[in-house]
């Protein structure tokens, strides 16, 4: 039998080993405000380490509804620092939607700064914005592809974190990781951009990917491999630079300078006899000439060309280029 103080006042504390009661001005209930023991249902701070011993012991935190949140705080001299939620207010509209996980970041006035860390429910997708690290190194570099890594693929829905090399038009915000290696390239965002909060991924539909010249290396630092006269206009020294063409039609300058030679006897015998007598027995190329014998003939040297583009794709199997975004 516990022996409560008679007439007490409300707030007063009633302790008893390491367990202490408070005076509601009607009852002595179980709790504390500045003693030490158990405290009440709600309202009441501890001011020291929760300690649990059982067997298999765990703490469930119950929200009411779907559209709440369950959230744990971590706090220094009453500033948040981390915010842990284990469920939030995005609402449960069923396949295992909503209620998701995630970790937020605060600055020391407590203010909210990301999400380093969040996990979708209903997917189980792990999103990292600013990238996971072990050594000093981002993982998808020390154990996987790193962020901008383009490769073929047989498919055409690319695998998630992955986009299409197709020109597309992606949200900075959203793309953090991207936009940080576009952003730091020479020129910066080298694809293209529509506005300051957006970038473009490389275009790679029907063409075929070449080393860009000026990367340094051994010997000279800018090979000239890809000579851009010949190459229908590709600027070799520019990352993103693009060019060449599909078909060609000849010109003049391509054709390598040539001649014929030819042998003509008139018919029914006889001599050739050039068209100005006395000057020469020879006549300049495209020049009419008579022919002078049993059968008068004109022959006429004539340089003809074809204006017919050529193809110039190689032998071709199509498939998608996809980019790792994240």
């Amino acid at each position: 039998m516990l022996d409560f103080p008679n007439a007490p006042a409300v707030g007063d504390i009633f302790t008893t080993g390491t367990f202490s009661w408070r005076w509601d001005g009607a009852k002595w209930v179980v709790g504390s405000s500045g003693g030490s023991g158990y405290v009440a249902k709600a309202g009441d701070t501890m001011t020291g380490p929760l300690g649990m011993v059982a067997v298999n012991p765990f703490i469930v935190l119950t929200k009411s509804a779907s559209g709440e949140g369950v959230t744990i705080y971590g706090n220094m001299n009453g500033k948040t620092r981390w915010i842990e939620v284990l469920g939030d207010t995005t609402p449960e509209s069923g396949a295992n939607a909503g209620s998701n996980f995630a970790i937020y970041r605060c600055d020391d006035a407590g203010l909210y700064v990301d999400a380093p860390l969040s996990i979708i429910r209903s997917t189980g997708i792990v999103n990292a914005p600013v990238g996971i690290t072990e050594g000093g190194l981002p993982l998808a570099t020390k154990y996987g592809l790193p962020v901008g890594t383009i490769l073929l693929y047989a498919g055409y829905a690319p695998p998630t974190g992955w986009y299409l090399c197709n020109g597309q038009n992606l949200i900075r915000s959203a793309n953090p990781l991207l936009t940080n290696l576009f952003a730091n390239t020479t020129p910066a965002f080298p694809y293209g951009t529509l506005d300051a909060g957006s970038f473009m991924v490389p275009d790679l539909r029907g063409r075929v990917p070449a080393g860009q010249e000026n990367m340094g290396g051994w010997g000279s630092p800018s090979p000239g491999r890809l000579i851009s006269g010949y190459t229908g206009g590709v600027p070799t020294d520019v990352l993103g630079g693009v060019g060449g063409e599909a078909v060609h039609s000849p010109i003049a300058a391509e054709l390598t300078n040539h001649s014929h030679g030819h042998t003509h006897a008139p018919q029914g015998g006889g001599n050739f006899m050039a068209t100005n007598p006395g000057s020469s027995n020879s006549a300049p190329a495209g020049s009419s000439v008579r022919l002078v014998g049993a059968t008068d003939n004109d022959a006429t040297g004539v340089a003809a060309m074809t204006s017919t583009p050529a193809n110039v794709v190689q032998p071709t199997l199509l498939l998608t280029f996809i980019i790792k975004g994240g």
